[in-house]
């Protein structure tokens, strides 16, 4: 009786292993170049760079009544083998619009770890802020700035991807969607931008995308 019910036992393990792969397998995004997946070309990672889109500005917007416009912006970093990357953001040419009296330390900058998401029936990629120690994400400035000091920066913010048609440049649209949750200073904060992304390292010039 021992040794039937430990077939079982094993079968059943066996039956919820294999579920768990289909839903997993079902459920993956994947970056694609030329066509091909980064796992189905044997790539580990590729580099990407990219800037905001040309007439767009980055908002940083928080509920504790600060909002911080930057007219220009970069981004570094790679995309991975399973949706999953890293992204060095870097703004300039920043004002504060409110409170008054404060200006804002140069560059802003924020590092980030990424991975392709489905956020509102639509594909996203996430990019997370590391938890331990917080970033400092805005240092403010100003004799009469009643903000001023370091700003500390938790969470994610999510950016719908544009289209999955492949192409040499890809962009992401950051907005208030679903899944972002991105803390500044301990109050809830939206990041607005939109990016134009290109593949920059062994794949340079190649079309691109990110698919579900």
């Amino acid at each position: 009786m021992r040794s039937v019910f430990r077939s079982v036992l094993v079968a059943l393990v066996a039956v919820v292993a294999l579920g768990a792969v289909s839903v997993a397998s079902a459920s993956a995004h994947e970056f694609y170049i030329e066509g091909k997946s980064m796992t189905e070309l044997g790539l580990k990672e590729e580099a990407i760079s990219g800037e905001g889109t040309k007439g767009t500005s980055t908002q940083l917007l928080s509920a504790a009544g600060i909002k911080v416009t930057c007219n220009s912006s970069a981004v570094s970093g790679t995309i991975k083998a399973g949706g999953e990357g890293t992204a060095r953001f870097t703004l300039t040419e920043c004002s504060v619009e409110t409170p008054s009296n404060c200006i804002v330390e140069e560059p802003v900058v924020f590092q980030t770890n990424s991975g392709l998401v489905e956020t509102e029936g639509k594909l996203a990629d996430s990019f997370m802020l590391p938890g331990s120690p917080p970033q400092v994400l805005l240092n403010f400035l100003g004799a009469n700035c009643n903000i001023a000091g370091k700003w500390y920066g938790e969470g994610n913010v999510t950016g719908l991807v544009a289209s999955e048609v492949e192409n040499t440049t890809g962009e992401l649209k950051f907005t208030a969607v679903s899944g972002s949750d991105l803390v500044m200073g301990g109050s809830a904060t939206t990041f607005k931008t939109r990016t134009s992304v290109k593949l920059s390292g062994a794949n340079a010039g190649r079309k691109w995308s990110a698919k579900k």
